[in-house]
């Protein structure tokens, strides 16, 4: 008797501890969460009152969300997304909607507020069940009843990469639209079009683009549509089927300057010369003015095709693009120019090429010739310049000093930039790198008093360059110097 109470006892002390518990971990979670309501089932009534749920199949055109159906969308928001997180199955998700629609007696306009449910889910938060469970509720009614709701639940299947799914509701909806003749949306034509470019499919991307044509587009359509001609006009150059497709879009009337310039920069990539001027004589027939980018990437393709086309290069320069500002367009065919012109002797070239960019632009092609110890080259191109800024002037002493540019020549550039009244900080640390270089701390000095006197104060990049420099010879100085940078610093 006394073991079988002891044994009560026990448990009746293990179930205090766990009441005890669980009280614990709810009033963390109130503290944690407390603007969170605990969830702890889902609502899933019964289907006694299923009769009234074939309103669903009997294909109501799709509405706006009127305000009288914003209290059941957001409700079937709240219910639906814990149902998401939890992994739900079909079955779940549609007693779910079917229970929330019957409750709110709005069956009538299932479709628009189903689309309004999509909607605020977003792309990424339906999977493959809820959509599953939006088809089952509205049965064969989601094809002819609501391009918008066929447009979000193929937009959907697209994104979770569900391609049969897509094709066969693609598939649903086409015929629909062929037995009612009716076009289809814009929004349904550039997903199927999509999904074929997506599938490396060149003859069904061929087959979707007369449904997109003569569609009126709002402006986020326009620039989806140009996105999509492009993407077409790249895979064209890949397959090597650019005639094909530039049939198609003539027909469909898509041929434009941006849908061109991918084509253009392919060809030149692979140095198909010939793709290029086919391509360029179609555009000329069909009043199309190609693109600054296309006009230079055709450039790039003229340098890459073989032989001495230095003239060439600068011919076609000349006659399309001297109103470009090349160097901020398209780098690479800039300098293509560039050497083209100092190959030949054409200063006059260079200037044009160097008129209308901006400093950082002349100084990035600066820099490439000196990288490549061009000296001479940086001084011609230098001297092309109409308007020398500090930036110029650095890039010059800067070759100057990479390339082991004697001491007068060094000078020179320094007193050249002092003179013009640019000189910087960067220049004069510049000179001291220079002297540096080459064992003259004297004159690193020289130049350092010269800073001094020209009113600029030297940087942490001065500081290290001379501190550098002194500690294998003398520790003192650099000592000095360090003690002068921490100053500085704390002024």
């Amino acid at each position: 008797m006394m073991a079988f109470l002891q044994m009560i006892g026990e448990v009746i002390f293990l179930s205090r501890f766990e009441i005890g518990v669980f009280f614990l971990a709810a009033g963390i979670h109130f503290l944690l969460f407390g603007k969170h309501r605990f969830d702890f089932t889902v609502s899933s009534k019964s289907l006694k009152q299923g009769h009234a749920l074939n309103e669903f199949s009997k294909g109501h055109a799709a509405e706006s969300t009127t305000p009288a159906q914003l209290q059941p969308v957001a409700a079937l928001l709240r219910a639906l997304k814990p149902l998401l997180r939890c992994g739900s199955t079909q079955k779940v998700f549609e007693n779910e909607i079917r229970s929330i629609l019957v409750s709110s007696q709005v069956c009538s306009s299932a479709e628009a507020m189903l689309v309004s449910v999509l909607e605020g889910l977003g792309r990424a938060a339906a999977n493959a069940e809820l959509l599953s469970a939006v088809r089952g509720v509205l049965g064969a009614a989601v094809v002819p009843g609501s391009a918008r709701l066929a447009e979000l639940l193929l937009r959907n299947y697209m994104g979770l990469r569900l391609r049969t799914n897509f094709e066969q509701l693609l598939s649903e909806v086409e015929d629909a639209s062929s037995a009612s003749g009716s076009k289809l949306s814009f929004g349904i034509a550039a997903l199927a079009l999509q999904s074929a470019l997506g599938a490396k499919d060149l003859e069904g991307s061929l087959r979707w683009l007369p449904k997109l044509a003569g569609q009126e587009q709002q402006p986020t359509q326009k620039k989806l549509l140009q996105q999509l001609m492009q993407h077409l006009a790249t895979f064209a150059a890949e397959q090597e089927s650019v005639p094909v497709v530039l049939n198609e879009l003539v027909k469909c009337n898509f041929l434009v300057a941006e849908t061109l310039e991918p084509i253009f920069v392919e060809a030149a990539q692979r140095g198909d010369l010939e793709t290029a001027k086919k391509v360029e004589l179609l555009a000329k027939d069909q009043g199309v003015v190609l693109t600054p980018s296309a006009r230079c990437a055709l450039l790039v393709g003229l340098s890459a095709s073989g032989g001495s086309q230095h003239e060439r290069v600068l011919e076609y320069y000349q006659s399309i693009l001297s109103e470009v500002d090349v160097l901020t367009v398209h780098t690479k065919a800039g300098g293509i120019v560039a050497e083209a012109a100092l190959r030949l002797n054409r200063d006059d070239v260079l200037k044009l090429l160097l008129r209308d960019c901006e400093d950082a632009r002349r100084v990035g092609l600066l820099k490439s010739f000196g990288v490549a110890g061009r000296i001479e080259d940086v001084r011609r191109l230098f001297k092309a310049c109409a308007e020398k800024s500090a930036c110029i002037h650095n890039a010059l002493l800067d070759a100057t000093v990479s390339s082991g540019g004697s001491a007068s020549a060094i000078g020179k550039v320094m007193d050249e930039a002092t003179n013009s009244g640019v000189a910087d900080v960067v220049t004069y640390n510049t000179m001291i790198k220079g002297h540096l270089q080459s064992g003259d701390f004297k004159g690193a000095l020289k130049v350092l008093a010269a800073m001094r006197t020209s009113g600029l104060k030297p940087n942490h990049v001065t500081f290290n360059e001379l501190i550098d420099a002194s500690l294998a010879t003398s520790p003192d100085t650099a000592w000095a110097f360090m003690d002068e940078s921490k100053a500085q610093i704390v002024q």
